[in-house]
């Protein structure tokens, strides 16, 4: 691949890889986990404990499973969100660069281009992080 075909194909991936970066920020992704981890600890130390009866363990662990599978999901949701936007954004400024969005696609999926776009959410979302925070 020649240099400018390098440079108009990474153009749509940066895009695409700042406009997710910029929604893993507006989206509550952290708070899921840290619920998900709560939830799942809570549920082991139910679990582990001698102190509550078999029954109640019973009638408990449905509930926890329950916010465990709801907070799995919008995590999902959310990750899954963030996979549109990204392929979406590239997908739009790919036809705008090219009649021929294809070879483009075909790009994104090598090694050499998904190290390059882990390594621009990273500074991105760096920089971002410390822009946002002071």
């Amino acid at each position: 691949m020649q240099k400018e075909e390098f440079v108009a194909v990474m153009i749509p991936m940066i895009i695409g890889v700042i406009s997710a970066v910029e929604l893993f920020f507006y989206l509550p992704i952290r708070q899921y986990i840290f619920d998900l981890k709560g939830t799942a600890v809570k549920a082991i130390a139910v679990c582990s404990t001698s102190k509550i009866s078999d029954h109640w363990k019973e009638k408990i662990l449905p509930r926890y499973a329950a916010k465990i599978l709801g907070s799995t999901l919008r995590m999902s949701f959310s990750l899954g969100v963030l996979v549109l936007t990204f392929g979406g954004m590239y997908g739009l400024t790919g036809v705008a660069f090219f009649e021929n969005v294809r070879e483009g696609f075909e790009e994104l999926f090598l090694i050499e281009t998904q190290l390059f776009l882990i390594g621009i959410s990273i500074v991105y979302g760096g920089v971002r992080n410390r822009l946002r925070h002071g």
